[in-house]
This record gives C-alpha cells, structure tokens and sequence, in this order.
C-alpha cells in the first residue's frame, strides 16, 4: 500500500522524467500533483479533509497549508501555498488550455516550485 509521500515521490519523479523527454505539459500535471501529494502527507491525520475522502480537494489545500500547518513558520506557510497556486496554475493551463504555449521554461519554473514545497516540508528527495 503507498502513501501520500510515496505518491508525492513517484509523481516528482514522472514530472522529472516527462521533462527530459520533452513531454511538458504531462511534466507540469505531474509537478503539481507531486507538490498536492507533499503537502497532503504532511496534512493526514492532523485534519478531516471532509466529503469521506482520504485527502483534500484541491481547492482546500491553499487554506489548509495556512490554517493547519503550525509548525512551519508563517514566511514558509506563504511560501509554500505561493508554490502551491503556481503549480496548480501551471497544471489548469497544461491539461485544460491546449491553445496556450507550456514551453520548457515553464516546466522548469514547475519543478523549481516543487523542489521548494518539498524543501519546506522537510521531505527528503
């Protein structure tokens, strides 16, 4: 059975893999949900993330990293939902706007912002 950190793993992972192959935009879903599945395992078992669900939606996760993640400071609170947005952002524009350009740069700017959520939460790479 995998957990949220084995999932935010595999996810950076693929995103890494999908970006040195050129594949951007599959590089960018996989950045985000990377940075959801982070910051979700540091979330479980501190909140009810509602509906019956086993994690948060998306659109709780900004509120959630600010209202419940105390043991990081305030700066690294803002820090990470500011990564957060980019990234999910980042993701709307690469699987929802077929017109708009997801070019290497914005794939890197992606994988920069994961390296931060996970470097703010404490997880090992």
């Amino acid at each position: 059975m995998a957990t949220w950190a084995d999932l935010a793993h595999d996810n950076r992972g693929a995103a890494k893999e999908l970006r040195d192959g050129g594949r951007h935009r599959s590089s960018c879903n996989r950045a985000y949900y990377a940075a959801y599945c982070a910051v979700a395992s540091v979330l479980e078992g501190q909140v009810d993330f509602g509906y019956g669900g086993n994690n948060p939606t998306h659109e709780q996760l900004e509120p959630l990293i600010l209202n419940n993640l105390y043991s990081l400071s305030k700066n690294e609170r803002y820090e990470l939902r500011k990564s957060v947005r980019r990234l999910r952002t980042i993701r709307i524009l690469a699987d929802y706007v077929p017109a708009e350009a997801v070019d290497e740069a914005i794939t890197l700017q992606a994988g920069r912002d994961v390296r931060q959520v996970f470097k703010i939460l404490g997880i090992k790479t």
